[in-house]
């Protein structure tokens, strides 16, 4: 049955992505525990978009901005 829809009904929450998007991540620390590094550290030198970089620093900043009040 195919419905005419004016909207995008694609997922727009990551429903399918969001267990990838883990078990990325999962494997990079994985990554950074195999070559001794600190798992920040090395996302942030293979991260090779500074859209990127800034977000991840961002991220970092607000944690630590947490952590410390």
């Amino acid at each position: 049955i195919s419905v005419a829809v004016s909207s995008v009904t694609a997922f727009w929450r990551s429903v399918g992505h969001s267990h990838s998007g883990f078990a990325t991540e999962s494997f990079i620390d994985e990554l950074a525990n195999a070559a001794g590094k600190d798992p920040f550290e090395f996302r942030r030198r293979n991260i090779g978009d500074e859209r990127w970089l800034g977000v991840l620093e961002a991220a970092a900043d607000r944690k630590s901005t947490r952590l410390n009040s």
